[in-house]
């Protein structure tokens, strides 16, 4: 049996890999602390609502 890996990409191209849907991968993570903001806006809302 051989050992030779299943991508033929390069670590250096994987690493470099562009995001699906954003223009880099620092619009991911800032679209991820502004929900984690959001949400956590809301639920504190909702229990100085509701307490």
């Amino acid at each position: 049996m051989s050992k030779t890996p299943l991508s033929k990409t390069s670590q250096d191209e994987q690493d470099n890999a562009m995001p699906p849907f954003f223009k880099s991968w620092r619009s991911i993570y800032v679209l991820v602390v502004v929900n984690l903001a959001t949400l956590i806006t809301l639920f504190y809302l909702l229990t100085r609502h509701y307490s």
